[in-house]
């Protein structure tokens, strides 16, 4: 049955790299889902992204997933980007994401994400786009 509420999923999607832009920052990008359900799916969403020593973003919102084994996911919420180099800044918007994948197995899944983040406030108005691969890894309860 679509959608019926028997199966919860703890998902995070991960990414890590190294900037040596201005020194050397480890960089970490995870997309965090709770989700309900089948082959519908939903849950609040939690992001965070450490894009510099002095760059972090996140979003809190809700997540809609159809598909089982291969899966499009909607994810989207408010968003805030904090930067602190001299001084201290405080973006607010909303983000949006699309994320595409396939479950190699239990666990592990390879999924690709399309990003929109939008600044209305805290910082000059801008729209940010990014595409990122993740792996991912499921807890199934």
């Amino acid at each position: 049955m679509i959608g019926s509420c028997h199966g919860l999923e703890f998902k995070s999607n991960i990414i890590s790299s190294v900037n040596t832009n201005d020194g050397f920052d480890l960089i970490l990008n995870t997309h965090n889902t709770l989700l309900i359900g089948d082959y519908l799916k939903i849950g609040p969403y939690f992001g965070y992204e450490k894009l510099h020593s002095y760059t972090t973003d996140t979003a809190y919102g809700g997540a809609i997933r159809l598909g089982k084994d291969s899966f499009l996911e909607v994810q989207g919420g408010i968003y805030e980007r904090e930067f602190r180099d001299q001084s201290s800044l405080n973006g607010k918007g909303y983000v949006i994401n699309l994320l595409t994948g396939t479950k190699l197995n239990n666990t592990f899944s390879l999924t690709l994400l399309f990003s929109g983040k939008k600044i209305n406030s805290g910082m000059d108005p801008r729209w940010i786009f990014k595409v990122l691969p993740y792996l991912g890894v499921s807890l199934d309860f």
